[in-house]
């Protein structure tokens, strides 16, 4: 087994320079990976992220394409830890300006610790200078039954930015975004039987069906709707996470505080959202 090692900073929550993370601890996570649902929010690498200024971490989604012969999967796995709190949109509505200007909400994001039991509905983002200055990083996972060869993964790959945008983000210097994508749909023995392995082949200049269109457009839509989603189920999931006492980073400790949920409802609602 040859592992990948993906890396965000958290080192606005967390003492990275303490290497509390362990080979014990990697070896762990590997034993308890499961099939089935997998956990968002403030969860494993997730812990330590914010995003658009408010708490960020994991988040999941998924998009199936085509019908029959031509069906394919695309699924998504994101660490969110980037991006401004005035850039946040969610439908295509700047909910991150509104958050920002509307009714006042007490409780920062990131700033001094208190109750996390009221942050759900109190939080509000500070100004980014004071978060992230919108830096930070996206790990992307991307996986897809479909038998995409190591080029047509670059192009799914590439049009991850596409979601990551549709909720804000531009991409900014100091952020960086990367994806690990890889296909489920061949298997390849280690040692095969004959000297040359035959596989199937995603074409791309028309569909596999009449009725489906465009074998690759629907999978650039799915890579782009999934990621989207992603980034806004890991803000919805993410829970309040203070700071160890030993990271420095501010007097009593800082707190990443989770999206207020009622707020957010309120500003979609309005807008003719359905939230």
């Amino acid at each position: 087994m040859n592992p990948v090692v993906a890396e965000c900073s958290d080192a606005r929550l967390n003492d990275i320079r303490a290497l509390v993370v362990r080979p014990e601890h990697v070896l762990e996570a590997v034993a308890a990976a499961r099939p089935g649902p997998v956990a968002e929010g403030s969860v494993g690498a997730g812990t330590g992220m914010i995003c658009y200024g408010w708490k960020g971490g994991i988040g999941t989604a998924s998009r199936m394409t085509g019908s029959g012969a031509g069906s394919h999967v695309v699924g998504v796995l994101v660490l969110a830890n980037f991006g401004q709190p005035g850039d946040l949109r969610i439908g295509g509505m700047p909910v991150g300006e509104s958050l920002q200007t509307g009714e006042p909400m007490t409780l920062p994001p990131v700033g001094p610790a208190r109750d996390a039991g009221t942050a759900q509905d109190a939080g509000t983002a500070q100004d980014a200078g004071t978060a992230q200055d919108g830096g930070g990083s996206c790990v992307v996972v991307l996986a897809t039954t479909a038998p995409a060869d190591s080029r047509q993964l670059g192009r799914l790959a590439r049009r991850v930015q596409n979601g990551l945008a549709w909720t804000g983000t531009f991409g900014e210097h100091g952020s960086g975004e990367y994806v690990i994508a890889f296909s489920t749909a061949r298997l390849i023995p280690h040692v095969p039987a004959a000297g040359q392995l035959t596989g199937l082949v995603l074409p791309e200049d028309g569909p596999v069906l009449p009725e489906d269109g465009p074998v690759m457009d629907l999978l650039f839509r799915a890579v782009a709707e999934s990621v989207e989603e992603a980034v806004i189920n890991a803000l919805l999931a993410a829970e309040s996470v203070a700071a160890g006492s030993g990271n420095g980073s501010a007097e009593g400790g800082l707190v990443g505080v989770p999206l207020p949920v009622g707020r957010l409802v309120e500003l979609l609602g309005r807008s003719g959202q359905n939230a």
